[in-house]
């Protein structure tokens, strides 16, 4: 018995001690790989602070540049300070960012001011040498002038875009770049005055002629029966402001006609005519060349143009004839749609195809015009008549 029990302690220990140099080896594994992962997190901490020093230096960098900035253009403002060495004085790059789009501003407003400030030496100077009784002098907006005569806005005086440059433009399409404000801007206005009040005048005419021409009862008939409608729009050219007027038909663009009184002439769509009398009728020979349909007129006409193949078809006719059917085409419509009626014998209508007005469908409705679906449905579908 005691010889057993020594041979269960022998194996015993053994067991342990084979369990203790398993676990010897997982914790040396074990061990490796802390110490691997060790490693590679402090190397990566090591990188991030070297990048973290990098872009504090480049924010630096880039303060320093922000206050020669604000100190070369004498603009208020806080100077932007952060210290090299410090936590407590680091900004991050959207701050910074922040403070780009200030000095942005800052400029913007200070080049604004700048640029006011020459029109407004132009406005003193102008009405100390223009005489009030022609011309009036009005601002408008910052750093533009309107001079205007008794018949209209005659030229604009302004600032050459991105410089300090005076740009006048006339109403006749003339334009004069000046190098300061003086007495070769006024001498050039001045000569140019009387071309201008011609063009105006001549503005005023042609606004009304068309006022006229477009207000006529001829001219609003043919525009009803023709489903045409005119819309006017007053839009800037240059200087002068000019009304045209649009004709539309269902929302679709047609054509354009407005006055150009520095040609003298009148643009109708694609064409120039003298006389206000020649107007329309220009525009209506144009219209009348186009194909005004919309596009759901477009789908009706060509349903009808297949429907009338179909019927006028010798096969398909045949085949009718074999049922004892019929095809008619006799113009029959309503309100809704183009009827083609199916007959059986001479005088039993058994429903038509129905060409739809609106949508540009072909249907088949039965006896009583009642539609039942579309002919190009996959389905037969019950549908409700207009």
């Amino acid at each position: 018995m005691r010889h057993w029990l020594f041979i269960l302690v022998g194996v015993g220990s053994i067991a342990l001690i084979i369990l203790l140099v398993s676990q010897q080896f997982q914790l040396r594994s074990l061990s490796r790989e802390v110490s691997s992962r060790t490693e590679s997190l402090i190397n990566e901490i090591r990188g991030n602070a070297e990048s973290s020093t990098e872009v504090r230096n480049n924010v630096v960098i880039l303060a320093s540049e922000i206050n020669e900035i604000l100190n070369a253009l004498r603009l208020p403002g806080s100077a932007v300070y952060f210290a090299a060495g410090e936590e407590a004085n680091e900004e991050s790059g959207e701050e910074v960012s922040m403070y780009l789009r200030g000095v942005d501003a800052l400029v913007r407003a200070w080049d604004d001011e700048r640029r006011g400030q020459v029109i407004h030496e132009a406005e003193y100077f102008l009405e100390n040498r223009l005489p009030s009784s022609e011309y009036t002098i009005t601002e408008r907006d910052r750093i533009t002038l309107d001079i205007s005569l008794s018949a209209g806005s005659a030229f604009s005086v302004g600032l050459e875009e991105g410089s300090e440059e005076i740009l006048v433009l006339s109403v006749d399409g003339n334009q004069r770049h000046f190098d300061e404000v003086g007495s070769e801007l006024v001498d050039f206005l001045v000569s140019g005055t009387d071309d201008a009040r011609a063009i105006l005048e001549k503005s005023f005419s042609m606004d009304a002629s068309l006022t006229d021409l477009f207000g006529g009862v001829d001219v609003q008939a043919y525009l009803k029966d023709n489903e045409l409608s005119l819309s006017e729009t007053r839009s800037g050219a240059g200087v002068m402001e000019i009304i045209s007027y649009s004709i539309v038909r269902k929302g679709r663009f047609l054509l354009t006609v407005f006055p150009d009184p520095v040609e003298g002439v009148f643009v109708v769509g694609g064409r120039k005519v003298q006389r206000s009398d020649s107007v329309f009728v220009a525009a209506r020979e144009q219209i009348e060349a186009m194909d005004v349909r919309s596009p759901e007129e477009i789908r009706i006409g060509e349903l009808l143009i297949e429907m009338r193949g179909i019927t006028a078809d010798t096969g398909f006719s045949d085949f009718l004839e074999s049922r004892g059917l019929s095809i008619v085409d006799d113009g029959r419509e309503d309100s809704d749609y183009y009827y083609f009626d199916l007959y059986f014998g001479s005088e039993q209508r058994i429903g038509a195809f129905g060409v739809q007005k609106f949508v540009g469908e072909l249907y088949l409705v039965d006896h009583e015009d009642v539609p039942i679906s579309a002919l190009y449905a996959n389905s037969i579908t019950d549908v409700k008549k207009n």
